[in-house]
């Protein structure tokens, strides 16, 4: 799983900085965004999967790719509009274990989430 430990607002601590996880509160539509950057070097070019989870099954997939751009940023974006039930559990994963994801810009990767009725 991946944490994003720079938590901009988390009214209700719905969001755990430490384990990457969001629990849904109540039942009801959440929309969700996620942002990936990662950062390629002319030596080592990086290519990701990463995937919103919800309860362990994948709801949407995102694939920036640095190939062929050294010394380059890649993002990808995606949003989700789902309904969960109390106590559903949401998180980021990368499918692959060598990935940088560009994190030292303030909003260069960033996972969200909002209740939305």
């Amino acid at each position: 799983m991946i944490s994003f430990n720079k938590i901009t607002t988390n009214l209700g601590g719905a969001y755990d900085g430490s384990s990457g996880t969001f629990t849904a509160p109540v039942n009801g539509v959440y929309v969700f965004s996620l942002t990936i950057r990662l950062y390629g070097l002319s030596s080592y070019t990086y290519q990701g999967t990463f995937q919103l989870m919800i309860n362990g099954a994948v709801q949407l997939s995102l694939y920036p790719d640095t190939h062929g751009k050294g010394s380059e940023f890649s993002s990808a974006s995606g949003t989700a509009v789902l309904t969960l039930e109390k106590g559903d559990t949401v998180h980021v994963v990368s499918k692959e274990t060598k990935n940088y994801i560009e994190g030292d810009m303030e909003y260069s990767s960033y996972f969200s989430g909002v209740l939305l009725k």
